[in-house]
């Protein structure tokens, strides 16, 4: 999951707190200034950055909702020209920026997280904390029935249906996917300053996809697994490994690939990077 992008003139970012998506087009040189923001869909935010022509992200997001707009250049203005389209939206995106700005100033002057501290705080959330596997969906939360075997109308639906989940919602209803697992760890480990990526695990022998996530403290690779109600004999342990190379190869070759899908776990769209590998 990644909550924001950036091209030559423009950003973009998704406000977890809002379940919104905002950008910014701005261009700065010798004439001036000229800053345009705007509230876009998750849509627009998901198709941004997939163009090779960084002037059709632009046009793209130009075709959101214009909510501020600033222009101090040379050329047709005697000053500074101010227009707020809508303030609510002005508003919001100040009150994200400046807390974006706060939390930076706050990693960058703490002391940082050891391993073990990191691994307790996402235990806290996800281990022993009544979570369950399934998805959350229209206020609706679907669970498989395992008592007759494989739950085939669960299946069905989680192919269909699910939608990667946003964490406050993964954390008010306790259920969630491997997808959901990995996107709220990774939100509290983002809070915290602390880097994570978002893995693909893709057994193709076996024919099983699973997604994990690894942080990187003391200089160290860490995977801990916190999919609800998962099997694995390493639930709830972390692994330690002395560098990114080394998880990739305990866990991928012999048919077994370890992909970096962080750029592609997107919230509130079905995971295509998992749809197209079934």
């Amino acid at each position: 999951m990644k909550n924001e992008k950036s091209g030559s003139y423009w950003t973009a970012y998704y406000d977890e707190k809002e379940n919104r998506y905002f950008a910014r087009i701005m261009y700065i040189s010798r004439e001036g200034l000229e800053q345009h923001d705007y509230e876009i869909t998750r849509d627009i935010y998901a198709r941004l950055g997939t163009f090779e022509d960084d002037t059709e992200n632009e046009r793209l997001i130009r075709t959101a909702k214009l909510a501020y707009s600033f222009e101090n250049t040379m050329y047709g203005t005697l000053g500074p020209e101010r227009t707020v389209w809508d303030e609510e939206v002005h508003e919001t995106m100040r009150t994200h920026e400046k807390k974006a700005k706060d939390g930076k100033k706050k990693k960058e002057g703490g002391k940082a997280m050891l391993i073990n501290e990191a691994c307790e705080l996402l235990k806290k959330e996800l281990l022993d904390n009544g979570y369950e596997y399934g998805f959350y969906l229209n206020g609706a939360v679907h669970k498989p029935d395992m008592t007759n075997g494989f739950d085939k109308e669960f299946f069905e639906l989680l192919m269909s249906e699910y939608r990667v989940q946003a964490p406050e919602d993964t954390m008010r209803a306790k259920v969630g996917t491997c997808n959901d697992a990995v996107v709220l760890m990774k939100a509290i480990l983002d809070e915290h300053g602390v880097p994570s990526k978002i893995w693909l695990l893709n057994d193709k022998r076996n024919k099983k996809l699973h997604t994990v996530l690894t942080f990187y403290l003391e200089g160290k690779t860490v995977y801990l697994e916190l999919t609800p109600q998962s099997g694995k004999p390493w639930y709830g342990k972390e692994l330690v490994f002395d560098s990114e190379r080394s998880f990739m190869n305990e866990f991928g070759g012999d048919e077994r690939e370890v992909i970096d899908v962080t750029d592609e776990v997107l919230i509130g769209l079905a995971p295509d990077f998992i749809l197209r590998r079934v």
